[in-house]
């Protein structure tokens, strides 16, 4: 037991309803991903996720978003893989640079982009950037650090990867719904050895959780 669970920290812990309210899609649309004969992400700990995980469901709920298909994420998924030799591409510091979508077609690229058509290097737009903008990295090269919103941190190290105020331990959850309770901001702050802009990032980061409409952009 003591080495499963040593197994487990420093990488973050999520199940399925918290992972697909991070990534802002329906349980249903995350459960398809992730089960079946060729999933686009594996979980970590058979039906829960670990950040690298997350960041990865980030990254193709964006590519989703944008019209592109599940078999053209999948396929890029795949050829990222080798390429990187890495189980996780989607979560590494190289797949923005080997990324693109144009229109709804999705593209790897190796030595040359994959199935690229005429001209295409004149219209290629890294449509994935948005995503992965907020990252940082660790010497492995593999996601660390998400920021979806100025002041607000994830990171597998702090609360098992749950959303905090950065540089605290305390999590947008408990903010929030001291909030839904009555409490009022300025208390909370004082209680939490918070400033109000604290709070109001938290806040601000719960309600775009709460705003699942697809396609409508949330994060700043």
């Amino acid at each position: 037991m003591a080495n499963v669970t040593s197994s487990l920290i420093g990488r973050g812990i999520y199940d399925p309803t918290e992972a697909a309210r991070l990534v802002r899609v329906h349980p249903d649309t995350l459960d398809r991903w992730t089960t079946g004969k060729r999933p686009l992400v594996t979980p970590a700990f058979e039906r829960f996720f670990d950040f690298e995980d997350l960041v990865s469901l980030l990254v193709i709920a964006e590519l989703w978003r944008r019209g592109v298909q599940t078999s053209e994420i999948r396929r890029g998924v795949e050829v990222l893989a080798e390429v990187l030799d890495v189980d996780r591409p989607l979560a590494h510091i190289d797949a923005p640079k080997r990324l693109a979508t144009v229109g709804r077609s999705f593209f790897a690229n190796i030595d040359q982009w994959a199935d690229a058509g005429r001209g295409f290097q004149l219209a290629f737009q890294p449509m994935i950037e948005p995503v992965l903008r907020p990252l940082e990295y660790d010497t492995h090269g593999m996601a660390h650090l998400w920021r979806p919103l100025d002041r607000v941190a994830v990171t597998p190290e702090v609360q098992a990867g749950t959303p905090c105020v950065e540089a605290t331990r305390v999590p947008t959850t408990t903010i929030d719904g001291l909030v839904r309770v009555g409490e009022d901001v300025e208390d909370i702050a004082f209680d939490l050895d918070l400033e109000i802009d604290q709070i109001e990032a938290a806040l601000r980061f719960e309600a775009a959780l709460g705003n699942r409409l697809l396609g409508q952009k949330t994060f700043a």
